[in-house]
This record gives C-alpha cells, structure tokens and sequence, in this order.
C-alpha cells in the first residue's frame, strides 16, 4: 500500500484525494497545479478535447452480460470538482457561465472516440473483403451484424455506414466501394430509377394477407421510405427531371404488377378470356378486381379496356375484352355505328367506340365522328338520331308539361315566377328544344318551317276559356271533395262551384268577343288617320318594338283596372260569389293554389277589359287631332 504525506503532516492514501483536500482548503495555485502533474502516476490523462485544466481517467473497460463493450470515465474540472460521466459534466459545464457550448461539443466527441478505441480493442472483429471494402471488419452476433470503420466507429448496416460516409465527406471511390456491397444487405439498382439509386423490397404476412413495401436509397445517401416521399424529393431539389421522374412512377407500376399475382387468391372465369383472373375484395362491398395475363389489375373491365387502348395492346385483345363488358352494362345499339356500345346511367350516357373511345354524352360523341377520319357520314347520322332522342328523354322529365288540344301537336306548356315574381311562360318542342316565351317559339317555329296556323295556335292559347284545362279544375275540386263525406250538403257546394266556373268562361268569351270589337273598329279608326295624317319615321328599331310586344302579352305587368267597367264590378262580383262559396267548403278552402290560381285569372280578365277600354279611347283622340 502507498500512502501520500503532506507537508502540514496529513496522510492520503492516494495522489486524487490529496489534491481534492487541497481543493477543499484552498491551497495556493502553483501547489495545485504541482500535485495535478503527478496524477499521471494515477492513470488520469489530459487531452486537446477537454477544457483547459481538466482531466480524465478510465475507470473501469470490459463487457457487459451481452457481450457489448463498455467502459467508465471520470473527469476532473480545473475547479476540482469530479463528475463520473460525460453527461453529468457536460450538464455543469452548461450551468456555469465560464464554459462555452464548444466545450459541450468537444466532450461529446471525446466520449465517441473512447467508444471507438473501446470497440477496437474487441477481438472478435474479422475482416471480410468479399461483403465489405478493404479495412473494414465485421462480428456477428446472435442477433445482429455489425460494422467497424477502420477509424474505430461502429455501425449496425452497410446502409447505415454508406450514409454516415456520405454525410462526413468520404472520397467518391470509397463510397462507390461502400455501395457495391450493399446487394449482400437486399439492395438492388433497376434502370427505370436514376443512376446510382438503390431500392428494396420487403415482404412479409400480416394478418394472414402478403404485404410489401419498398425502401429507395438515392445517390445523396438518403433513404426514402415510400416512391411518394422520393418523387416529392425530386420535384423539389430540381436535380432530376420529368422523364425521370415519370420512369421511377413506371418502376412502381412494373413491381405490383410482378407481385400482385401473389398477393391475393385469384381465380379464372369462364365469362372472361383465356388468361384472366378476377378476385372479390374483402369487406361489405365485395367489390370485384380482375387481373390481365401481364399482372395489371384493375376495379373493372371498363377500365381494363381503356388501359389496353392506351398502351396500344393488341387489336384482337381489346376487342376479346370489350365482348366482355356486357356483364358491366354496356349494350351494342342499333343506332349507333358497327362495334360501339353504350351504357345508361343515373344522369347521361356513356359511349365506347369500336377503336376504344370513351364519350360521356351522344353529343361528344357526334362532334368527335364529325372530324375523325376513321368513320363515315352515315355513322355520325345514326348518333345524331341517338342525339336527339338523348334530348327529348332528359329535358320532360325535370318540369311538370301541360298538353293541350288548343297547342300544336307534340308541344307542350308550363308557366312558373321569375325572381320578380313575374309569371313566365316555357314551351317544350317535339324534338326536345326547351323555349321560353311566346316570341321565342314563334321564332324558332318560322325557322325551322312550321306552318302558319300552328304558329298561331301559339300566339292564340289562352290559359282560361279552355275547355280542357276546365276538365282539370273540375278534377282538382273533385279530388278535394273525395276528403269530404259523402254527404248532401257537399253535392250540392260542388255543383254551385262548377256552375261558378262555367259562368266564369261565359263572361271570358264575351270579353273575348268584345276584344275583337274593340280591336276592328281601333283598326279602322287607324286606316283613317294614316290617310289624312303625314307619315312620322320612328326611332325605333321595328323589329325590337314587335319583339317588346309579344313579350309584353307574356310577361308585362296588367294595366290598371277601368272604375267605370260594368264587366270588371261583374267579374269581381263572381270572384267574390266563388271565393264564399269555395271557403265555406272545408279542404277545398284550404287549397290555396287553386284558389290563388282563380283569383289571379280573375285579375287578369278584369285587366284585359280595362286595356281594351283604353284603346276604344284612341279614336276619338284621332277625331280631334283630325278636326284641329
């Protein structure tokens, strides 16, 4: 045993608890520093890595229960204090304001390389020139394989290592070395990928399905965990361009289309062609897949076809699959040219051509064999027949048409408000063209050849005084008064509304037939005064002022009524007389669309006199400007 003596006379059994007494009763520098050079003898080192001051020693190396080589170090801080790890003494070092964070850094680094020169006194590393470049070695234990780089660092994989090299500046030649010993890790290079890129393939059972995923190693050193991950990186370094990228998208396709085969239990199907499979997916759709002799797979045969037609597959092929795409709903129609089909759905059509062209509508389709040089004139006229029956099915269906004896045949009528709650008139043609106003059919009929006296029905039809639309009232207030019971008091209201109504298309023809009246002697009245009176140029376009007018007899607002009208205090006596009668009814009161319905006629009736009355006026302003 060695023992220390001061010279105040105290024993110390070694070197480090004198110097730390020393500390304690604050001995002078020099003496210190003194005795910090004979700690040497001790095993404790000073290193460049260390603060200026401080010291080290190694406590303790060897092995752990696992066989991993571990050691333990102390450190001395010129201020005495002793810290048993490099994380205890970086912490003090980060309290106490006279250390910087360089001397952090600087202890880390020194703890790593007393790990490498740890690792390296292993004797259990063996050297591999086969699976690894020239200097390095390897050990393998139980579980794992690791790594060591002639300069002491360890790694758990080549990969790992190849980055680490690429990241501390390694000469091109020994990181190319590095990569060629990667395939002994399942690393591999395909041409589809850019130069130097690695990628691999891991497969595996999870929940009883075959799995797969991919890893890609770029030339930077990166490893990319998914082909999205790696295209975005190339999108946005700017490195690499589209070709490429769109190859690396192609390289993903190509690989599930090699190990898709695998991953799920197809079977054939003697309603599909030789060579194609098809599977039902799990879960509550049951959706069904089906799978090409060359590995695609595909949600459904339509989409099948088009993906041949794309790629330019075999003539014969397509036109085998295409037979197929009845079991989706697709039919071969008279109307359409040789080989199309066509299938219905919710809201249009669709059409597939014989050359596998995919329209959404007969129309497209039209347009398309208009230009096209592989079809003829007499197949776009059979589309265009389809055309037009496309027309005519879907414009019906959204409103509620009236058809009346009193229209031309086949057209049809309805009338709703307008956002200024204005009632406008729509016209429905027989070949499907949907027309809004008077002026606009009347048009569209002298255009497309219609006879004089259908184009006139047109400007003629009336909404009341019709017998048919009659019938309809009677029909509505029948079915009101079915919710009645049966009773004698009920009969008997029904019978005094429907006389009601009959009195009412009386009085409507007689207006009528005072409206024409009316009209021929104003036409008379006119002939005269043109005669005797110059000729004035308007200032009016004459188109646009007979154009205003058939609008207005739709859609202008109604004239004020006429206070002298014997016929309008009449009509209002009737909508009065009805209005009683229909509210003492119980649920026909409450229908209030039909009661609207007449008082709004009534108005109009009123309306219609009181305009009419105006115009008988005119003459006699005539006669005095004739007489002045």
């Amino acid at each position: 045993m060695e023992y220390i003596l001061s010279p105040e006379g105290e024993q110390f059994k070694t070197r480090f608890a004198a110097i730390q007494n020393m500390f304690k009763n604050n001995v002078d520098p020099y003496s210190i520093e003194q005795m910090k050079s004979k700690l040497t003898f001790e095993g404790w080192e000073s290193i460049a890595f260390l603060p200026e001051g401080w010291m080290f020693k190694r406590i303790w190396e060897g092995t752990d229960t696992k066989g991993r080589q571990i050691s333990n170090t102390h450190y001395l801080t010129r201020e005495g204090n002793v810290y048993e790890s490099a994380k205890t003494a970086i912490e003090f070092m980060e309290s106490a304001s006279e250390y910087t964070t360089q001397d952090a850094v600087n202890i880390k680094e020194f703890q790593n390389m007393l790990c490498k020169i740890s690792t390296k006194k292993r004797d259990d590393w063996e050297e591999d020139e086969k699976t690894l470049p020239s200097g390095w070695k390897k050990r393998v234990t139980a579980k794992m394989e690791y790594f060591l780089r002639p300069d002491g660092k360890q790694f758990k994989s080549r990969s790992i290592a190849l980055q680490t090299m690429v990241k501390d500046g390694y000469d091109t030649e020994d990181i190319k070395e590095m990569r060629s010993k990667l395939c002994h890790e399942g690393w591999k290079s395909d041409k589809m990928l850019p130069k130097e890129w690695l990628y691999k393939k891991w497969e595996g059972v999870i929940k009883d399905k075959l799995e797969t995923s991919y890893q890609y190693l770029s030339v930077e050193g990166v490893v990319y965990s998914s082909m999205k991950t790696t295209i975005k990186f190339m999108h946005e370094s700017g490195l690499y361009s589209e070709k490429q990228i769109a190859k690396c998208q192609k390289f993903v396709k190509k690989e599930n289309r090699s190990s898709i085969g695998n991953r799920f239990n197809w079977s054939e199907d003697n309603l599909l062609p030789s060579g194609w499979k098809c599977r039902i997916a799990d879960g509550a759709e049951g959706r069904k897949y089906f799978l090409t002799p060359d590995g695609n797979q595909f949600p459904s045969l339509f989409s099948a076809q088009q993906f041949m037609v794309k790629e330019k597959y075999d003539p014969k092929d397509i036109d085998e699959i295409s037979k197929c795409l009845k079991q989706e709903g697709w039919e071969y129609d008279a109307y359409l040219p040789s080989g199309w089909q066509c299938k219905t759905s919710k809201w249009h059509n669709l059409y597939i051509g014989r050359l596998g062209e995919y329209f959404t509508s007969a129309k497209k389709a039209y347009e398309y064999l208009m230009v096209s040089p592989d079809y003829t004139m007499e197949d776009a006229h059979g589309l265009k027949d389809k055309m037009e029956q496309e027309t005519k099915s879907k414009v019906p269906d959204k409103y509620n048409w009236k058809q009346y004896e009193n229209l031309p045949k086949g057209w049809k009528i309805r009338k709703m408000k307008n956002k200024s709650q204005k009632m406008v008139e729509y016209f429905l043609a027989p070949d499907g063209k949907h027309i809004r106003g008077r002026n606009s059919s009347m048009e569209y009929m002298a255009k497309n050849g219609y006879l004089e006296e259908d184009i006139l029905k047109i400007k003629a039809f009336r909404w009341w005084g019709n017998s048919q639309i009659k019938e309809e009232i009677k029909e509505e207030v029948k079915v009101e008064n079915n919710l009645l019971d049966d009773s004698e008091d009920a009969e008997i209201k029904e019978e005094n509304i429907l006389e009601d109504i009959e009195e009412v298309d009386n009085v409507s023809m007689e207006i009528k037939d005072a409206d024409n009246s009316v009209d021929s002697e104003a036409s008379n009245n006119e002939s005269v005064l043109e005669d005797e009176m110059p000729m004035v140029s308007s200032t009016t376009d004459d188109t646009d002022h007979v154009s205003t007018s058939v609008d207005n007899d739709v859609n202008s607002e109604p004239m004020e009524e006429d206070e002298d009208s014997s016929d309008g205090d009449v009509m209002a006596e009737l909508l009065e007389k009805i209005t009683s009668k229909m509210s003492t009814i119980e649920n026909v009161a409450s229908n209030s669309a039909l009661m609207e319905e007449i008082q709004n006629t009534f108005s109009k009736l009123k309306n219609i006199k009181s305009g009419r009355k105006r115009k008988s006026v005119e003459p006699e302003e005539s006669d005095n400007a004739k007489r002045r």
